[in-house]
């Protein structure tokens, strides 16, 4: 199953919710952007931790431009 999931703010990349919602994740496709404004909001963040776990537990994380990086 496929989802969607936008992260436009320090907060939201913050949620605690973020744990349960990438639980059973296998892989992470990021779309292009602004590379700047991706490592501004998700540095440091549970998100990033979140997508740094799928890929420690073999899970694939890719995307294109930006989302690629």
């Amino acid at each position: 199953e496929a989802f969607n999931l936008e992260i436009h703010s320090v907060v939201a990349a913050n949620q605690t919710e973020l744990g349960a919602t990438f639980a059973t994740v296998d892989a992470v496709f990021i779309k292009g952007g602004d590379q700047g404004s991706y490592y501004d909001l998700w540095n440091d963040s549970l998100l990033e931790t979140e997508i740094l776990a799928v890929a420690a537990r073999g899970g694939g994380v890719g995307g294109t431009s930006a989302g690629s990086m």
